[in-house]
């Protein structure tokens, strides 16, 4: 098994401790966070399988010895599956409903709301919702508005995730550039 984390303090660091300690105080750094852990749903996706979970607790920074730099890592693939094998919609009442989107704000309204099962498009709004708690914490400015569009109740016209990376690195470069 492999460790994650801050190598040289030994501590365990996810985006949520990250968010709410101040760890990171450079925006650039955040954006680049932000954009690999689009990769590596991406690439997640690409593979067949859906994360069913993507939230600020379930990834976790890696930094390694004598490095500024943190690479996200994905965790928590307990609530996963592979594409071919998605669950349908929830059956909820009205109540457990507003309890669940109270308790997990980052699944997708239409799971909560039984109009549809998992999808890449659920696993885009919950990435969306962790992108908009990084914005927000750290300060980031406004979501581009790729990842505005993900918040969107109608899932098929969440931006796909491609977009969402080639927005991302538009960020990138003009914050590099500043």
């Amino acid at each position: 098994m492999q460790f994650h984390g801050d190598h040289k303090e030994k501590v365990s660091l996810t985006i949520a401790s990250a968010l709410r300690k101040k760890t990171i105080a450079d925006p650039v750094v955040w954006i680049n966070i932000v954009k690999k852990i689009a990769l590596a749903l991406c690439h997640f996706h690409n593979a067949g399988f859906l994360h069913n979970d993507l939230k600020a607790n379930n990834v976790v920074l890696d930094k390694e010895r004598g490095d500024d730099k943190f690479n996200p890592v994905v965790i928590d693939f307990g609530k996963s599956l592979p594409m071919t094998g998605l669950k349908g919609p929830k059956k909820l009442s009205h109540q457990e409903q507003v309890k669940y989107t109270e308790k997990y704000p980052h699944i997708a309204p239409e799971i909560v709301e039984e109009s549809m099962g998992q999808s890449v498009k659920s696993d885009i709004f919950s990435f969306w919702k962790l992108c908009e708690r990084v914005f927000a914490i750290a300060k980031l400015g406004h979501l581009p508005e790729v990842l505005a569009r993900a918040l969107g109740l109608d899932p098929d016209k969440r931006p796909t995730l491609e977009a969402v990376i080639e927005s991302l690195q538009n960020v990138q470069r003009s914050s590099n550039a500043n």
